[in-house]
């Protein structure tokens, strides 16, 4: 799909966040997990940083991390709604 899942990503479990660093600042995923439903909230990239597939670097490793916990998805964030509606995960239960 693109660029790879471990491209200096981060996962913060305890701040319940994917981070990357851009020279530009932190681009972050975050989210909340209830039962075995991890809801991704936001995904925030710096203004200079857009384009250049961070955004999706998040979503990938998200997506990672929702397979190896056995975890289904509820993509509240509008970029993770229209990522996985393009690219629908075959592994992953995605919930509206």
């Amino acid at each position: 799909m693109g660029l790879s899942a471990d491209a200096g990503v981060e996962h913060l479990p305890a701040l319940n966040r994917f981070q990357q660093h851009t020279a530009m600042g932190p681009a972050v995923l975050e989210y909340r997990i209830e039962g075995d439903v991890l809801s991704a909230l936001s995904t925030r990239v710096p203004d200079a940083a857009r384009g250049r597939g961070v955004a999706q670097q998040l979503t990938e490793a998200m997506l990672d991390f929702c397979r190896q916990q056995q975890l289904a998805l509820r993509p509240l964030c509008s970029y993770t709604a229209a990522f996985v509606a393009r690219h629908p995960p075959q592994d992953v239960q995605v919930l509206e």
